[in-house]
């Protein structure tokens, strides 16, 4: 009956939250239409943009400590008061979150009961979008922008000048600093990242920025939402990072897919398609535009998993073993993932991220991903 009551007071929520049009646009996380490459992909097109017009970017990423664990139950009540949220609804909420107990039992030893006094719970369908509503209001400063997915945070400015992007990056961490210490939630600087994306030679990365007097140093790439970025966006580290993950995930299922297994070659077809492609084009649309030899490295990747699993002698031409198991290409498998996602992008009720799909107006120097469309 609980998880029955959750989905109702969550479709109603739900409801109002989009026709009063609550959470910023800038917030991808727990939404419908939208997703991790959505995020990436403003994130990039950004970078992309400031390389075209000859600026550097600095972006901060943002850890917050145990984020859905530190929701303050009275400030969330009062956020939710300060929206407009029904209060019917509001009661309902605060009755969901307020007086819940826990204890812990180690063997037949338990220990007394304690009250929750902070968080949404965990795995439950209210939480994500009650905390997304708890810091819808993490404040942007002039000159630069926010992306936010669920508890993922980034602060993004750029300029000409590094010691400019310095300035306005350390104003925006600084603002952020005073809103996370009035909602009492606590930031992570041992594990916030900064980068310096630059394509100018003479551009070198501005003196550290701290955040509650730790200094964070300019790192050489991040990984953000399942996808590396690295500081000049060639795609390198990302493209190595996901062979690596494909090669443990293989090892996995070497056991399923080896030249000796009695499988049958459709099984063996289904989990390289299921289990072990999807980590090879996680997020393509995003990165698919990258040069031909990176794309290549996961094309050798295929082919390898493909004869092994075919039992295909090394002489096998490659078009006949692809069009034998009837698996494309990988630069037309990226492609073709690529178009869904743009078709789809234009349908997407975020202004942030539908225009995000329309072509280029004039010659640029650096592509943008949705170049692999040819537009």
């Amino acid at each position: 009956m609980g998880k029955i009551l959750e989905k109702i007071i969550l479709k109603r929520l739900n409801k109002f939250i989009h026709d009063n049009t609550l959470l910023r646009p800038e917030q991808c996380g727990f939404r419908n239409q939208h997703s991790t490459s959505h995020q990436l992909l403003r994130v990039v097109e950004s970078i992309t943009r400031g390389f075209n017009e000859h600026r550097s970017t600095g972006a901060l990423f943002i850890d917050i400590e145990k984020a859905f664990d530190r929701v303050w139950h009275e400030g969330l009540l009062y956020k939710l008061i300060k929206l407009g949220i029904p209060d019917g609804l509001t009661n309902i909420l605060g009755s969901y979150l307020t007086n819940r107990h826990f204890r812990v039992q180690i063997d037949s030893h338990k220990s007394q009961w304690k009250q929750i006094r902070a968080g949404v719970p965990q795995g439950s369908l209210l939480g994500p979008v009650l905390f997304n509503l708890y810091i819808n209001d993490i404040p942007q400063t002039d000159g630069t922008e926010i992306a936010m997915y669920a508890d993922d945070t980034t602060f993004l400015t750029q300029s000409w000048h590094p010691k400019l992007v310095h300035h306005k990056l350390q104003n925006a961490v600084s603002k952020a600093e005073e809103w996370f210490k009035k909602w009492r939630m606590n930031v992570n600087a041992s594990k916030c990242v900064a980068l310096f994306f630059t394509k100018r030679a003479k551009h070198k990365p501005p003196s550290q920025l701290q955040i509650d007097g730790h200094k964070i140093p300019w790192a050489p790439s991040v990984k953000y939402l399942g996808v590396f970025l690295d500081c000049r966006l060639n795609w390198d580290c990302h493209i190595r990072e996901t062979i690596k993950k494909a090669r443990a995930r293989l090892v996995q299922l070497y056991p399923l897919i080896n030249r000796t297994s009695k499988l049958s070659l459709q099984a063996g077809r289904d989990i390289y398609l299921m289990l072990l492609r999807p980590v090879l084009t996680y997020a393509s649309p995003v990165w698919g535009h990258a040069a031909a030899s990176k794309i290549n490295r996961l094309q050798v990747y295929q082919n390898k998993v493909l004869r092994m699993i075919a039992h295909a002698p090394r002489a096998t031409r490659l078009t006949t073993l692809h069009k034998d198991m009837k698996v494309p290409m990988m630069k037309s498998q990226i492609r073709s993932l690529a178009q869904r996602f743009y078709d789809k992008i234009r349908c997407v009720d975020n202004p942030l991220i539908n225009t995000l799909g329309q072509p280029h107006t004039s010659w640029e120097k650096y592509k943008r991903p949705i170049s692999l469309l040819g537009l």
